[in-house]
């Protein structure tokens, strides 16, 4: 589901380089995640993700302007899936500005050692031109994440550095008769309320909210 919403922007040369969400890589040098903000929308057995990202390029390097970027949104769904289960289930797009872009191809993600019996990351991937992007550039995230058992709504973020801490968020929020409970530990919680979660995320911490039915 950062997306845990994983992202990564890569060259060309590079498809295949496996991270997580959300990292940007150009040319082998990270990019600096400068902001995250995501909505978790939360409904019966799945929720809708969506999410803005800002990066912060290098200046002064020179590259090829024709030269691709890949983005990688990691996706936690049950059991092996291909790419078209998974382009249909979770309806992922990316938006740059007005200009939207669909995934076209899936890669099987590293183990997630939280994750439940069966339940597997994947990487869904967007082939992005360069002159979509700009040294400081924001990427637009929605996709479809599906509960794990127990009624758990995971998102498993990658955190950025830390003078930028203070400006990602993960916002969780259910409708009609039901509560929320953060199952994991550890997360700096800005706002705690009986429909309503909201945390700082951590590093490589998934984060796990549970959904209770009255």
């Amino acid at each position: 589901m950062r997306l845990l919403f994983t992202i990564a922007l890569l060259e060309a040369s590079t498809i295949g380089f496996a991270v997580a969400n959300p990292i940007a890589i150009d040319l082998g040098e990270p990019i600096s995640l400068i902001a995250e903000s995501v909505d978790i929308a939360i409904h019966e057995s799945q929720s809708v993700v969506s999410g803005t990202y800002s990066f912060r390029q290098v200046q002064g390097r020179l590259v090829a302007p024709d030269d691709g970027i890949l983005i990688q949104v990691p996706i936690i769904v049950h059991g092996p899936q291909n790419f078209a289960s998974l382009k249909s289930s979770t309806a992922a797009s990316l938006s740059i500005g007005r200009r939207v872009f669909h995934p076209s191809r899936a890669s099987v993600g590293s183990p997630l050692y939280d994750l439940p019996s069966g339940w597997k990351l994947y990487y869904l991937e967007f082939e992005i031109p360069r002159p979509a992007v700009r040294s400081v550039f924001t990427l637009a995230i929605r996709y479809i994440q599906p509960h794990l058992p127990g009624n758990v709504v995971p998102y498993y973020p990658i955190h950025p550095p830390e003078r930028w801490a203070p400006r990602s968020i993960v916002r969780y929020s259910v409708a009609g008769p039901a509560s929320l409970a953060l199952d994991s530990k550890g997360e700096k919680v800005i706002e705690a309320q009986r429909t309503r979660i909201s945390v700082q995320p951590q590093h490589h911490k998934l984060i796990l909210v549970r959904v209770n039915k009255t």
